[in-house]
């Protein structure tokens, strides 16, 4: 573990990219993280670019761009936009969008603006 962070009842552990597979592809080892903290576990790569934090934020959904918006006075905000096919999935369980931009703006100030991509 390189780092974590507590965001309001949720804990982000920043692990090596192999690490994170290997907790992904354990359901079990995955409970276990949220059961011994009781509370809901993020897990991000510790040396991930910001496309990559974000990425790792809404996974198991899909992410399809990740695009900066540059706003008056030099602030900016980075547009994400996800499948539609992963909405209705998005909606009924993890990954919380609302969550999601707490996190990317506390832990790396990131301010998030999420939109699902137009099937048509």
């Amino acid at each position: 573990m390189t780092s974590a962070y507590k965001v309001d009842d949720d804990f982000i552990i920043a692990l090596s990219g192999a690490d994170i597979s290997t907790i992904r592809s354990n359901p079990t080892l995955l409970k276990k993280f949220e059961d011994e903290f009781q509370s809901k576990v993020w897990f991000v790569d510790a040396q991930a670019t910001d496309k990559r934090f974000i990425e790792n934020l809404f996974f198991p959904i899909k992410v399809l761009a990740v695009n900066i918006i540059w706003l008056p006075y030099g602030s900016k905000l980075t547009k994400v936009i996800v499948s539609a096919s992963c909405k209705i999935e998005a909606q009924r369980q993890h990954p919380n969008i609302e969550k999601i931009k707490q996190i990317a703006k506390k832990i790396r100030k990131i301010e998030l603006l999420v939109e699902f991509e137009n099937p048509n």
